[in-house]
């Protein structure tokens, strides 16, 4: 969006709506209902045409296709049918609103370890609930006296899965960085032609500058 394009907008009381990004599928009425039902028009149209053998499509076929599909596709009702489902006509945002994902926050273990640092570890409900239900019945059966030895157990526990969660988080990034270091280190072919790393490139162009210079 240039700023000649805003200016044009003001001298011409044009309002320009902007979609946030990657919402395009739930309130572009385009995206919504009428795009999918033309792409299945088309590969319908060209699934019927391959059953007789062709292999490939002509801008001819594919301008005959493409205009067929849309005469099936794109009807009064579909597109009436879109802007309803983008909450646009009829207006009504909860169209949009009550199927866009609840962001959901993960339970918190506290503890304060040795030092006096409170530590709050993340942990599934079913663990939370296990340890805390555990130590209850544990605590509610003993003398108080030993309630501090529980609750140092508790600790040792939370502590356990916390140290399990930052072991699977730390193996899951070396895991990917490994992956990542073999992609770039491969050597890929595409047609006759071998696609080189990053590295090797710049070695190469080095090599040639050497070669220029002598």
């Amino acid at each position: 969006m240039s700023s000649d394009f805003i200016q044009y907008c003001c001298d011409h009381s044009i309002i320009a709506l902007c979609l946030p990004p990657h919402s395009t599928h739930l309130l572009q009425p385009l995206d919504v209902g009428v795009f999918g039902p033309l792409a299945k028009a088309y590969k319908k149209l060209v699934h019927e045409h391959s059953r007789y053998g062709a292999v490939n499509i002509s801008k001819v076929d594919f301008l005959h296709y493409y205009q067929k599909a849309r005469s099936t596709a794109i009807t009064t009702r579909n597109v009436l049918s879109a802007w309803r489902a983008a909450g646009l006509i009829p207006y009504d945002p909860s169209v949009i609103t009550s199927n866009l994902p609840r962001p959901t926050t993960p339970p918190f273990a506290s503890l304060t370890n040795s030092n006096g640092v409170q530590v709050n570890i993340t942990v599934t409900p079913h663990t939370a609930i296990r340890i805390n239900q555990f130590v209850d019945e544990v605590l509610a059966g003993m003398t108080p006296s030993l309630h501090s030895h529980v609750l140092g157990l508790k600790d040792t526990a939370l502590t356990a899965v916390a140290d399990r969660a930052v072991l699977r988080q730390t193996n899951q990034e070396l895991l990917e960085k490994q992956q990542q270091r073999r992609k770039n280190q491969s050597r890929k072919a595409v047609g006759g032609a071998r696609v080189l790393t990053v590295n090797e490139g710049r070695a190469m162009m080095q090599e040639e500058e050497d070669r220029a210079k002598e």
